[in-house]
């Protein structure tokens, strides 16, 4: 063949082993977990040809291939971060066992563990990692590497550690001022790390303040390197032979990338675009990462990419379907409109209970979804809840009265979940439902006809604070407005003509608006009173109990409940009405008795609508929870610090 077919022959293999290695390295999950798979996979580490994982909160083992698991562990309290030791011949992990978290060792085919640490583990948030968390060897396999809070004076700067793997010495600690994930270089002399940990936090595509970086520590000459740049997040480093290999979102998603030991040469492994690869682990055997909650397996020299099929034949005792008691489990509530039945949310299901005749009622009973946020309309025929019964948050609703044995109507009305959304409040009238969602959109669904109308989107922050006026014409709500201060300001939204309209100014913070049930104010809570404190340490302002609850007059031409008063003698009352104490008549039309009052429109002055304001609570506080009744308005008042709060009314 010519020099030139050559070449082309060369080119063409050359390019259709590539497009084979690439199509090996975008294997992805399953949509569905295959039958007798184990799913939630975590924390893997590979050492030949084994792997060793977290499920269930147990270690486990698998052959790399895949197959029947081994469980290693049973203890009742957790079990994490699995290393394997450099022969493969034990595996140190952080156990909680005897009321404590520590570093352990056992045997790598399982047996008794071996606590290598004793000090009382800090139990902080976790958003800061456990203590005593191990991280791998030294390379001589004589040691084991863990971070720890015992020599910080708080959780953002946890320092590193190493304990012999006999017990033999207490813990040492490493010269670093802190330290996050990290792993130790061939020779020992240096290490890859992250200098913070903020591994547990359930912020995606972060380009804050803590983002992490690949750094590197040279134990000799006591220097720092840093490998990595990149604005976003890139840690869980593992140094194999000459090359660093890390996790990194770039393009979106977290995926598997390698450079070399000064920083060079970064190249993009895996390119996942469904799931985020997470927990990567690495040793004698190539790199294993978690993805959609499976495990997998890169061969860094090849590219090629294999998902590890697991058979996990645990107990499962949680699955079986069994009876529970609920009543300890109830998470959200309400009343019917008489007050004679209530509805609850319970371990993710809806039940209604009689306030005194009658059996508990269970409306919905699906153990794949959570319902939630139950709330009754106000004609008494529906509850309206929210369920990820799709897999995705939307508003349904269910009938709460006694079926006689027929299957319970249910009627779905949105359709276009796509985020988290906020608790529903019904309009009055029934008609209508408001809710917002993670979005920062506040939304109005009319019931009967399934349509959604987009009321305001706020920039800053959740709205989730609103209220329905008595007619039902207006949504009152308060939404962020200045950013510096995290401070809401009132608006109106009329639904009639689709307007909104902004009562107060936001130089102070008003939230919680509530109309009263008789259409002639609205009341909200407000904090401007500042009473600054200084502190006996500290050169600085603290400031509580800002709050006050306010009330506004609607009408323009209304006098303020809390306006001047006189107290005079009244004149002798007129001679009794000849028929006065004698029952009223019931007026009849067609022979049917009179229809009920219709509730009469709320009129609204918005002319100076914010200057009509005047406080309520004689003193300030720390105050939440603002509802109204006629003639009356309730709210929480909590101390500074926490505490059972006091109900108040006025």
């Amino acid at each position: 063949m010519p020099r030139s077919g050559l070449s082309f022959a060369w080119m063409f293999l050359a390019a259709f082993f590539s497009l084979a290695a690439a199509q090996q390295s975008a294997v992805e999950p399953p949509e569905a977990t295959p039958d007798g798979e184990a799913r939630v996979l975590r924390y893997p580490d590979i050492c030949n040809g084994t792997v060793v994982f977290v499920y269930g909160g147990d270690l486990w083992s698998v052959p790399v291939a895949g197959g029947a698991a081994t469980r290693l562990t049973a203890s009742p309290g957790l079990e994490l971060s699995p290393h394997f030791s450099p022969d493969g011949a034990w595996i140190a992990f952080t156990g909680e066992y005897d009321g404590n978290r520590d570093v352990y060792v056992i045997p790598a085919a399982g047996g008794e563990p071996k606590r290598l640490t004793v000090r009382q583990a800090h139990y902080g948030e976790l958003r800061h990692g456990y203590d005593n968390y191990v991280l791998g060897w030294t390379p001589d396999g004589k040691k084991v590497l863990f971070r720890s809070w015992r020599a910080s004076f708080e959780a953002w700067f946890e320092r590193l550690f190493t304990v012999a793997a006999d017990g033999s010495a207490p813990p040492e600690l490493l010269e670093l001022p802190e330290g996050g994930l990290t792993d130790f270089s061939p020779d020992g002399g240096r290490i890859a790390y992250n200098r913070t940990f903020r591994n547990f936090r359930t912020w995606k595509r972060y380009v804050g303040g803590l983002a992490q970086d690949i750094w590197t520590w040279d134990f000799a000459a006591k220097k720092s390197a840093r490998l990595t740049d990149w604005k976003g997040t890139d840690t869980e480093p593992v140094w194999l032979g000459e090359k660093i290999y890390y996790n990194s979102d770039q393009g979106g998603r977290f995926n598997i990338w390698e450079m070399s030991p000064d920083g060079s040469g970064k190249r993009q492994l895996t390119f996942h675009k469904d799931w985020d690869v997470r927990w990567l682990g690495g040793g004698p055997g190539g790199l294993v990462y978690q993805l959609g909650g499976y495990l997998f397996r890169l061969d860094p020299a090849t590219g090629v990419e294999s998902r590890i099929p697991v058979h996990a034949g645990g107990d499962a005792i949680a699955v079986r379907p069994e009876f529970r008691s609920v009543d300890k489990l109830v998470e959200s509530y309400n009343l019917s409109s008489t007050g004679k039945r209530a509805v609850f949310e319970a371990r993710g299901d809806i039940w209604t209970v009689p306030a005194e005749h009658g059996e508990a009622r269970q409306l919905t009973a699906t153990s794949g979804a959570r319902e939630h946020d139950p709330s009754w309309s106000p004609d008494g025929k529906w509850v309206l809840y929210l369920s990820d019964e799709s897999s995705e948050d939307e508003l349904y609703l269910v009938e709460p009265g006694p079926t006689g044995g027929q299957p319970r109507q249910k009627v779905r009305l949105t359709s276009d979940g796509a985020v988290y959304r906020y608790a529903p409040m019904w309009s009055p009238d029934s008609r209508r439902v408001a809710f917002s969602d993670k979005s920062l959109r506040l939304w109005v669904l009319d019931v009967a006809s399934k349509s959604l109308t987009l009321a305001d989107t706020s920039t800053l922050w959740e709205i989730t604070s609103y209220s329905f006026s008595p007619d039902s014409r207006w949504l009152a709500y308060s939404k962020p407005v200045q950013r510096d201060r995290e401070f809401s300001a009132i608006f109106l939204y009329d639904i009639q003509n689709k307007k909104v309209q902004r009562v107060t100014d936001g130089m102070t913070n008003d939230t919680q608006p509530v109309f009263d049930p008789e259409g002639k104010y609205l009341y909200f809570i407000s904090g401007r009173d500042l009473n600054p404190k200084l502190g006996n340490f500290e050169m600085s302002y603290i400031y509580e109990k800002t709050d006050r609850v306010y009330l506004l007059t609607l009408q323009a031409d209304s006098l303020s409940p809390l306006g001047p008063r006189s107290d005079e003698e009244e004149k002798a009352a007129a001679a009794a009405d000849e028929d006065a104490g004698k029952p009223a008549k019931e007026e009849k039309k067609d022979g049917k008795a009179a229809a009920e009052p219709k509730t009469p429109a709320t009129r609204i002055d918005l002319a100076g609508l914010g200057r009509r304001v005047v406080a309520l609570s004689e003193e300030p506080g720390n105050y939440g929870g603002l509802r109204a009744a006629a003639g009356r308005v309730f709210w929480l008042s909590a101390e500074q610090g926490g505490g059972e709060p006091s109900l108040l009314c006025y």
